[in-house]
């Protein structure tokens, strides 16, 4: 260990939980995300007046979703407006 420095377990140790932290914030941020496209994606459905304007809705949607990486693809948007 070097004079006022941490030793190379310390270092492991801290880097090991902020590792953990990283990820869970990412998780919370995808879920977040995930949850926020979906509403979006439904209330934006529900005012397509025809099926070109679907598809650009569900492209918009899949589009932001790719932008999660590949564990953000567990979501998939339904066909359907929401009735509310």
């Amino acid at each position: 260990m070097k004079n006022g420095g941490l030793s190379s377990e310390r270092q492991a140790e801290v880097k090991d939980r902020l590792v953990a932290r990283k990820q869970n914030l990412w998780l919370e941020v995808k879920q977040q995300l995930k949850t926020s496209i979906g509403d979006g994606y439904q209330e934006m459905l529900a005012t397509a007046r025809d099926e070109e304007d679907q598809a650009s809705v569900s492209l918009l949607a899949e589009t932001q979703l790719s932008l999660l990486g590949p564990n953000g693809r567990s979501w998939r948007p339904s066909k359907q407006p929401c009735k509310g």
